[in-house]
């Protein structure tokens, strides 16, 4: 059974119209002079993107948060909504699967952007943890199972199993990409997974949001 949470900014590699093509000359590499700080700018990180990115109105914005899999409701949330949410900053580099595909073509051929090694880049990124969205829709697995509503204990226990059934958190973007993680890596309270809101301190992106 799948726990399902539809976003946008979470899926943080989509396409763009001005994605480098498969060329040798596909991503130029980085130079010394270009690096100042270990975060790099928006400006200078990579793009990589298999679908067009969509046109997005933030007033428009909806997040659509379904744990009904996991005994829990569907809800929307708007991006001010998010904003108002306790903001959690994580540092991750993130890098492309085909990073440095040049030299590996050299050795044998490969299918893909011929890039050399820029396809790689650390930034800060700051949001709403997956775990208080989930909880917000109703799923605490920790909880579920309490008897807060004078359950009977067969209801509890169906809703305690109900909940336990669960294996995945799934994602899915406007663009038709779609990822998963485990459950427990979206549960846990010492984790690391967020809704980035921003990136570097600024708004994400579109090419990367």
């Amino acid at each position: 059974m799948l726990l399902i949470v539809v976003p946008i900014c979470v899926i943080l590699e989509q396409q763009s119209s001005s994605f480098f093509s498969s060329s040798t000359d596909a991503f130029p590499l980085l130079s010394s002079s270009r690096l100042y700080s270990f975060w790099l700018p928006a400006y200078h990180r990579y793009i990589r993107h298999h679908h067009p990115v969509p046109q997005v109105d933030p007033d428009a914005y909806r997040l659509v948060v379904d744990a009904t899999a996991g005994g829990g409701r569907k809800l929307e949330l708007t991006l001010a909504d998010l904003a108002s949410l306790p903001q959690h900053e994580v540092v991750a580099t993130m890098q492309c699967s085909g990073n440095r595909r040049k030299d590996m073509s050299s050795v044998a051929p490969t299918s893909g952007t011929s890039w050399y090694q820029g396809a790689i880049s650390t930034a800060s990124f700051r949001g709403p943890a997956v775990r208080e969205l989930l909880a917000l829709a109703g799923f605490n697995p920790h909880s579920i199972g309490v008897d807060k509503n004078n359950q009977s204990s067969a209801d509890a226990a169906a809703a305690k199993a109900t909940a336990e059934s669960v294996k995945h958190c799934c994602f899915k973007g406007l663009d038709g990409m779609a990822a998963s993680i485990i459950l427990n890596k979206a549960l846990n309270p010492y984790g690391d997974t967020i809704l980035a809101l921003t990136m570097n301190g600024e708004p994400l992106p579109r090419d990367h949001g």
